[in-house]
């Protein structure tokens, strides 16, 4: 019979890591039907290798022939998919070594959270040269990460935004090392789009019961990344806040807020683990056994359910199972200092181990848990409404295992404030503008932006500036203060030294980015500059032309704000103010620019005081 996976993966044109099929009874002859084309299988050890040639997912059948211990022939068939990829198809590509994970053991299937931005750097502090702009989809669909066997590995978007970080959680398949890589590739037209497994909760396959980055409300509820959906109803003022570990996070005041799991949320058996990040909130030690996470069905000591709660001595982390047996340990030297702590609890039927910040604080007995029927609360105690959690609270997870030292310690490492546990590589891919390319100013303001470009730029171009920055060839820069207000699509072109001698330029490395044919669309490069208005200054000088029934009323328009504003010239033998109904006549003399203007006005009374 067959044992171990039923995957086996490789790349398009490079040799495949082989792949040993597992049996049980020392087969002596292997054979398949259903190889793709580049992959082979030997005959005589059962291993798999080979350069495949082609993409896709082959179903395989492998038949294992021998003999028993009477002389018997005797054979065993089984079936595995093999899965080919071809990371080259996508025009940039970054790789990310999980330098930061010391471990000794394997870590399968484990999310590492990877934050994207337009400043990350290379070991040594040099640009990756990452840019939004290289992306087809502005979403980020076009996105994969692919293993170093060529695996296709799922990820969830937490979030994506081009102005800023973007939060991307990776399933890495195995993490057996600091020197682990994954690529990240994009630019794919032929996968533009976000996959299913995006969304449907692949990336958290490994045991995971609940994951809740707390990130936003969607109909009033916190949704759950796995596919079991045990989504938290926010109750009394329980919201999103931008002040999370990792992005944001769930906010409680201590006054009657909590978050409603739902009952099966909490039912994961007498072995799993919890873990979440917690930040007390209230400036002054707790006073009470606040609960944070809580599904006791009747008295804080009952038969069922389990908890995890902060003592009230500002130091402790309590675990605790049915009825009133609990283990707790130091999680910190003040919870009233109001630093952000990774809190995991290890239940293991009659014990549970606590950790802190990754590192292990000891083990103690519990009573074993058993499933009960009340809901799962983050915030409150389960079987009355009152030791109400204070502070904030991220990234929480429920596993029906216990996860290891290793792992505890790695999600620790990957999630913390400045954590170093990714380390990028240079982005690889043909020459492109990498400054923003849509980007705002306000007329008569100061205004700086730098175009640039991977690689080493020779000279730059700039055309359809508006009036009042200007363009500095030789470095890129744009600068100054704009005297009108609009949109204005700048093409930019930028140049290279000829480096291949052809000016056909036929190398992958264009000698030019953009084109001065302004009917190229396809080629150009626009920056899209929007100039906001300001609010017109306006003075009244006095009237000129003065008759017995006549006056030119005159002004003078000190700044147009960058758009010639339409101006009305209100009058009457009362002063109206600021209040437009409040005078007697009005009249509109159209758009005005810059300068002194006048209006005669022919309608006036004699003897009358205007």
């Amino acid at each position: 019979s067959f044992t171990g996976s039923a995957d086996v993966y490789g790349k398009v044109g490079e040799a495949m890591t082989p792949f040993n099929i597992s049996v049980i009874g020392g087969g002596v002859l292997y054979s398949a039907v259903g190889l793709p084309p580049g992959v082979y299988l030997n005959t005589a050890t059962g291993e798999i290798t080979g350069n495949p040639v082609t993409t896709g997912d082959t179903p395989v059948t492998i038949t294992v022939t021998g003999s028993n211990s009477a002389g018997e022939e005797r054979s065993a068939t089984g079936f595995i998919t093999v899965r080919i990829s071809d990371p080259s198809q996508y025009p940039f590509k970054m790789n990310l070594t999980f330098s930061g994970y010391d471990g000794n053991s394997t870590l399968t299937d484990f999310p590492v959270l990877v934050d994207l931005h337009a400043g990350i750097t290379i070991s040594g502090g040099g640009t990756a040269n990452f840019t939004y702009g290289s992306f087809l989809s502005s979403t980020g669909g076009d996105l994969r990460f692919f293993g170093s066997s060529g695996r296709e590995l799922p990820y969830e978007i937490e979030t994506w935004d081009v102005t800023g970080h973007s939060r991307v959680w990776v399933n890495v398949g195995s993490l057996d090392g600091n020197d682990t890589v994954v690529t990240a590739a994009w630019g794919n037209a032929q996968d533009a789009y976000t996959p299913a497994y995006a969304s449907d909760g692949s990336t958290w396959s490994n045991d995971f019961h609940g994951a809740w980055h707390f990130t936003e409300l969607v109909a009033n509820n916190f949704p759950d990344s796995t596919y079991l959906s045990h989504h938290g109803l926010a109750v009394g003022d329980a919201t999103a806040s931008t002040a999370g570990i990792v992005g944001s996070a769930v906010a409680l005041d201590g006054n009657a807020d909590w978050v409603d799991f739902g009952e099966n949320a909490g039912r994961a058996g007498n072995v799993f683990t919890a873990s979440l990040w917690a930040k007390w909130g209230s400036g002054a030690a707790p006073t009470a056994n606040n609960r944070i996470l809580s599904n006791r069905g009747t008295s804080g000591t009952g038969p069922d359910g389990w908890q995890m709660f902060i003592s009230n001595n500002d130091k402790n982390l309590y675990g605790r199972g049915a009825g009133s047996s609990n283990v707790n340990r130091p999680a910190t030297s003040s919870w009233a200092a109001g630093n952000w702590h990774h809190l995991a609890i290890v239940y293991n039927e009659l014990s549970a181990e606590i950790f802190a910040d990754g590192t292990s604080m000891g083990t103690g007995t519990i009573g074993s848990v058993i499933d009960g029927t009340a809901h799962l609360f983050l915030g409150r105690n389960g079987n009355n409404p009152n030791n109400y959690f204070n502070g904030l609270i991220d990234e929480a997870r429920i596993a029906t295992t216990a996860r290891s030292a290793d792992w505890i310690k790695a999600v620790y490492d990957n999630q913390k404030a400045s954590s170093a546990f990714v380390t990028s590589g240079k982005v690889s891919g043909p020459r492109i503008v990498t400054s923003p390319l849509n980007v705002t100013g306000i007329a008569a303001q100061a205004f700086d932006y730098n175009v640039t470009a991977i690689g080493s730029p020779s000279a730059y171009a700039a055309f359809n500036l508006p009036g009042g920055l200007q363009f500095d060839s030789s470095t890129g820069n744009i600068s100054g203060a704009p005297v009108v207000s609009g949109e204005f699509p700048v093409s930019l072109v930028v140049y290279y030294g000829d480096d291949d001698g052809n000016l056909t330029d036929n190398d992958t490395l264009h000698d030019i980015l953009g084109t001065t044919d302004s009917e190229s669309e396809e080629n150009q490069i626009i920056l899209n500059l929007t100039i906001a208005a300001t609010a017109p200054v306006i003075t009244t000088t006095a009237a000129t032309d003065i008759t017995a029934t006549s006056a030119s009323f005159n002004g003078d328009l000190n700044d147009t704000g960058g758009d010639a504003p339409s101006v009305r010239i209100y009058y009457g033998d009362n002063d109206g103010g600021l209040d437009a109904f409040a005078w007697d006549n009005s009249v509109l003399i159209g758009d005005k620019g810059q300068g002194a203007f006048g209006e005669t006005i022919g309608d006036l009374l004699p003897n009358t005081t205007y």
